[in-house]
């Protein structure tokens, strides 16, 4: 399976519709995952239709007012539980330590986040964390295949 994933929009749909844009032409992408800051953003593009509802998995970040919206999602894909959060209730800016933590709780062997909009992907404590930076100022994403177990980050700057 295939995620186009992305954060931090901050207002700017205009970068959010460059990404499902070239998504669209160069990826075969199954689900688009967005990581908060922006959530109003996705419902704007959902709204005009470039995105359907259920192509998204999103989650709130610390600047978007949405009360509806969890603020943390776990799904399984084959074999392999992903939790994709914002990251600022997990002090994310100073450590990974929390959110490792967390995700040794929910069971998750991946994690994805957003919030500090500096690019990281990294294996720590066992957990393969993607964070693509951010989609404010550039069309920032990353691509992350999970297939058979096996699973793979790739920023798109």
């Amino acid at each position: 399976m295939r995620f186009a994933v992305f954060s931090d929009s901050h207002g700017n749909a205009a970068n959010l519709r460059k990404i499902i844009h070239y998504c669209r032409e160069n990826y075969a992408v199954d689900k688009f995952v967005f990581l908060g800051d922006g959530i109003g953003d996705i419902y704007d593009l959902i709204g005009e239709g470039l995105l359907r509802y259920e192509d998204v998995l999103l989650v709130k970040g610390n600047c978007d007012r949405a009360v509806s919206d969890e603020e943390e999602l776990l799904f399984t894909h084959e074999d392999t539980r992903i939790l994709i959060c914002h990251g600022h209730r997990y002090g994310v800016k100073t450590t990974l330590d929390y959110l490792a933590k967390r995700a040794h709780e929910r069971g998750a062997g991946i994690v994805l986040y957003g919030h500090t909009h500096i690019q990281n992907i990294e294996e720590k404590d066992g957990v393969y964390f993607v964070n693509l930076g951010s989609a404010f100022t550039d069309p920032n994403f990353a691509i992350l295949e999970v297939d058979k177990g096996r699973h793979y980050a790739v920023p798109i700057i």
